[in-house]
């Protein structure tokens, strides 16, 4: 965001402004809706249910009723009383009963699809049905028969199948049939199907989609379904356990969000469940949010439209600018603003060619100054590096000229010319590692002159390597310090090595010899700023590490790595090429 254009922030702005009222308000709107929805959705399935549950109690009642006109009839009493005692009962008694039982189904069950059934203790059934059951006797073990006998009078309620018989929902009722109240003769058994009536009091007609109503026992089993499709039946005894002791919840069944609902009925101890497809229920309301969602999008988008040229017009002025500003980080200030507009416009204008032009006299300047600083210490640097080591020379050379005779101090003399010749008489900075290596010949011919046969110097450097430039003199004090220091408390011949080698980046020189070691403390000492008077082979080390530092740049560096008794080791890291100063 911090680096954003202000053309994009000035459009982000009117996006933030705009999306509040026309995103947040139909958002807030859909809950708020929803919330009343949710209530008057528990308000209208309660009345619901109790529209089912008084429907069902309704049958129940009719059910009642017209089994208290078949137990109070004393005729069919006595035909049953009759049976009870062992009396053979006739064609004709039976054909009685029957026209009782019809004329109570007709007077009182007429709204609905019922049949009666009556069984004897002796096992011989009565019923209205056309279809003729088989095996009757199998009744007097049915559980429900032994179960409307054990329960004297009550009446027993059956909204499962029953195996013996072949009704398939519906709802069921058995009560024993006594004589004077207190003698069992028979067993009363009333069906009522699924059909007409009984079926249309689990609908209603502005239902939301998808709703389904159960009439379930006190096991949660299933008597009637307002659906055909009664594979979900399955869960009805889990849904019913979620549901614990409340008579509204929402949750899921089947991965589907549904608002379950559930309504007692006393009587029978039965229960009206309602299923209803959450989405069902907030359908139209998600569809009046997306509506204003997608109306308030397009006027979001035509908005950003006229907001995206407004900010382009605004700010095009400032882009320019920028852009112009741009050009100057990269180092060209030949760039001249020739913006107009506004009079803030202008002013800024102005000013950027103003401070362009400041900026590159103070990049000259610096640039210069930078160059004149350079090279003065270069020159200070290289100053020092050839007073200190003549003096050495020309010291040696003035006791060997009293020792020996003429002929070496011409050596000596020769040797020094060309070091001479190659250094201090070179005003090129650079030359390459062959010509470093001739010079360091010279040098050291002239130390063994002077010390005698106590070293030597071992070259171990590639071809490839050989012709690569680097700053005079880069070895010499190194080679010199090693001459003066490793090998004054040892007996051995020193052995100096320099050794070169190239990484992907960089050049490694190694200078190292076996000499008695340098102590930690002298290594600071020799790489010190302020190094001791008189101590020119320190001075020619620091001055050897400040050089690689001002020629090669970060990432280049002297260090010394020593051990007493073992030697020291020197390396050099340095780029392949110069770096440009200036």
């Amino acid at each position: 965001m911090k680096n954003s254009t202000i053309q994009i922030k000035f459009m982000l702005a009117i996006l933030l402004v705009a999306i509040l009222p026309l995103f947040v308000t139909p958002i807030l709107g859909y809950v708020y809706t929803s919330s009343i929805l949710r209530d008057k959705l528990v308000t209208l399935t309660n009345q619901n249910l109790e529209a089912v549950s008084e429907g069902v109690n309704q049958i129940i009642d009719d059910i009642i009723i017209a089994s208290n006109v078949v137990v109070l009839d004393k005729d069919i009493v006595n035909v049953l009383k009759n049976t009870s005692i062992g009396t053979e009962i006739g064609l004709s008694q039976r054909q009685f009963v029957l026209e009782k039982l019809q004329n109570m189904e007709a007077s009182n069950l007429y709204p609905y699809n019922a049949e009666t059934l009556m069984v004897d203790l002796k096992g011989n059934a009565y019923y209205t049905s056309p279809e003729e059951y088989i095996n009757t006797g199998d009744f007097l073990n049915e559980s429900w028969y032994q179960e409307a006998i054990s329960r004297n009078g009550y009446f027993i309620w059956i909204g499962t199948d029953i195996p013996s018989m072949k009704y398939k929902g519906g709802i069921t009722m058995a009560r024993l049939v006594k004589e004077d109240y207190y003698t069992p003769i028979a067993v009363l058994f009333m069906h009522i199907y699924p059909e007409k009536k009984v079926k249309s009091l689990l609908t209603r007609e502005k239902d939301f989609l998808g709703t389904q109503r159960y009439l379930i026992d006190e096991q949660s089993n299933v008597i009637m379904n307002s659906s055909a499709d009664t594979s979900s039946d399955l869960q009805i005894a889990s849904i019913v356990s979620t549901l614990g002791h409340k008579e509204f919840m929402i949750t899921k069944v089947k991965g589907q969000k549904v608002v379950i609902s559930l309504q007692s009925i006393k009587k029978p101890n039965w229960s009206v469940l309602q299923i209803t497809p959450y989405e069902s229920i907030m359908k139209d309301v998600r569809g009046y949010r997306n509506i204003m969602i997608m109306t308030n999008l397009i006027f979001l988008i035509v908005m950003l439209i006229v907001a995206f040229f407004v900010a382009k017009f605004v700010t095009k002025a400032i882009s320019r600018l920028s852009f112009f500003m741009g050009k100057v980080t990269e180092g060209n200030f030949n760039v001249k603003s020739n913006i107009s507009g506004s009079y803030e416009v202008n002013q800024l204008s102005n000013s950027f060619n103003k401070m362009v032009d400041r900026i590159e006299e103070l990049v000259t300047q610096v640039a210069y100054e930078t160059e004149q600083k350079q090279q003065t210490k270069l020159e200070a640097l290289q100053a020092q590096i050839n007073p200190h080591f003549l003096l050495n020379t020309l010291n040696g050379i003035k006791w060997l000229c009293v020792i020996e005779n003429a002929k070496t101090a011409e050596k000596m003399l020769i040797s020094l010319g060309y070091l001479l010749e190659n250094t201090l008489g070179k005003y090129d900075e650079l030359i390459t590692i062959e010509e470093e290596i001739k010079c360091l010949e010279s040098y050291t011919q002239l130390q063994i002159m002077r010390y005698g046969k106590k070293f030597e110097v071992h070259f171990d450097i590639p071809d490839g390597l050989r012709q690569m430039k680097v700053p005079v003199l880069l070895l010499q004090p190194i080679v010199e310090n090693s001459i003066i220091h490793a090998f004054n408390d040892t007996e051995e011949m020193g052995i100096i090595k320099i050794s070169a080698y190239e990484t992907l980046d960089y050049v490694k020189i190694v200078i190292e010899d076996n000499g008695s070691g340098i102590q930690q403390d002298q290594i600071t000492q020799l790489l010190s700023q302020y190094p001791p008077k008189n101590k020119y082979s320190s001075m020619g080390m620091r001055n050897v590490k400040e050089r690689i530092q001002l020629y090669y740049g970060d990432g280049c560096d002297m260090v010394i790595e020593s051990d007493i008794g073992m030697g020291t080791r020197t390396l050099l890291t340095i780029l392949k090429e110069v770096k440009t100063r200036g």
